[in-house]
């Protein structure tokens, strides 16, 4: 059984091992489905932008790709620096895979671009349209308290055609 899934199922969930994923359901208003449209849209053409940086390149290497196209990525897409470093990341990940995939349409955040709150079951994000605070999500008891007793250390953003928006939550596992 794959980690990201669990949440999903009905029963208890399984026990915590390193990098343990929840796949988390938002319910955003209309204004907020702008912003979260808008931003997994310029994310997905930032690391388009920065994958052919790469190659043009000939590199897969995060830093010469960061060299060369990071201000752009600020300036051309509107991207906040942590989003920008987190596209080029992206591309450096897709340029190293066998055979290279097509980039898919999602946004990576680092803790300092996203907060979570379990007890309002909300979530705080950085967005192209600026910060959205108290994004509402749907938490399980469950996820409620694994959110509440592990630290979120990456967090993907992807929209859904059945679930809607989709926030994919890396966990930090302390090791016992």
């Amino acid at each position: 059984m794959t980690p990201v899934v669990w949440a999903l199922r009905a029963g208890p969930p399984p026990p915590l091992m390193p990098d343990t994923q929840l796949c988390l359901r938002l319910e955003p208003t209309l204004a907020e489905k702008n912003a979260l449209a808008a931003t997994l849209t310029v994310f997905q053409e930032a690391c388009l932008h920065a994958v052919r940086t790469g190659q043009m390149a000939h590199t897969t290497g995060n830093a010469l790709i960061h060299r060369l196209c990071y201000q752009q990525l600020r300036t051309q897409y509107g991207l906040h620096a942590n989003l920008a470093i987190r596209a080029i990341a992206e591309a450096a990940r897709h340029l190293k895979q066998q055979p290279a995939q097509q980039v898919p349409r999602q946004a990576a955040f680092d803790p300092r671009i996203f907060r979570l709150d379990p007890d309002a079951a909300t979530v705080s994000l950085a967005t192209v349209a600026g910060r959205l605070r108290h994004v509402k999500l749907i938490l399980t008891h469950e996820e409620r308290l694994l959110l509440r007793a592990h630290p979120a250390r990456h967090a993907m953003l992807r929209e859904d055609e059945a679930h809607g928006y989709l926030l994919t939550v890396t966990l930090q596992v302390q090791r016992g």
